[in-house]
């Protein structure tokens, strides 16, 4: 196993799985028109989907901004603040979220495309249901899928999709992340270049911190950059299974 939910065992990812999640995840980001200048918002708890996700904007050289989901748990102008001071200042076109957020209507004001993720496997079947329901009301401009959709669109217009623009790994900014510890909400976000993400990738599996034999349990929410930097993405590419968190981070 390469991914594990510690509060939903039955979430659980191969290596296979997340190679072959990651690139028919970028495909259909692109598909459904992300570009390597898109900037695209991952607002979901401490699941397996966070790490493919982050790695399939990664690769088609967008800018990932991991965030605690709890901003869409607020009310609705409390959320729609922060939306707007993230419009202003980023200039966020996409959002994957979790499937129990109500207010995908609010949303589609903010965004040109929405992926919806199932949290656990009994959420599949009311995922779809949901995101049918907000597709209804939703803006025309905005495109809204499952997850689950996200990679049937990747897996069937590979053909069809450009390779992702090759950009410039010194310039081009890869993730933003926030500048506090474990925040809920955000105060001051910080970009790091590509070529900086990769070089601390490389230091730390260079460091050999992790092996392919170790089970690696993470306890920080994955928006921290000390989660996704300094454990979870090393410890993939090192070969070990980690532990994801999921929902038990509160």
């Amino acid at each position: 196993k390469a991914l594990v939910e510690a509060s939903d065992p039955e979430m659980s990812m191969t290596f296979r799985t997340v190679i072959n999640q990651v690139k028919a995840c970028a495909i259909g980001m692109l598909f459904c028109g992300m570009s390597d200048k898109s900037v695209i918002l991952v607002g979901l708890p401490s699941v397996p989907h966070v790490p493919v996700v982050a790695l399939a904007i990664a690769l088609i050289g967008a800018t990932c901004v991991p965030v605690s989901p709890d901003i869409f748990s607020e009310n609705g102008k409390e959320m729609e603040q922060v939306l707007a001071r993230l419009q202003t200042d980023i200039g966020a076109s996409g959002l994957f979220i979790a499937n129990n957020t109500t207010q995908y209507s609010s949303l589609s004001n903010y965004f040109q495309l929405i992926i919806t993720v199932a949290i656990s496997e009994q959420d599949n079947a009311a995922t779809t249901t949901k995101a049918n329901n907000a597709n209804r009301a939703t803006k025309e401009s905005t495109k809204m899928h499952t997850y689950d959709e996200l990679l049937a669109l990747g897996r069937t217009n590979s053909k069809q999709v450009p390779p992702p623009a090759r950009v410039n790994g010194a310039k081009s900014i890869g993730f933003m992340v926030p500048s506090q510890r474990c925040p809920s909400t955000l105060d001051r976000l910080v970009g790091l270049t590509h070529q900086a993400v990769v070089s601390i990738l490389i230091n730390i599996i260079n460091a050999k911190e992790f092996n392919n034999t170790d089970i690696v349990a993470v306890a920080v929410p994955f928006w921290d950059a000390r989660a996704l930097f300094g454990a979870v993405l090393p410890a993939l590419l090192s070969g070990a299974c980690v532990v994801c968190p999921g929902t038990l981070h509160k």
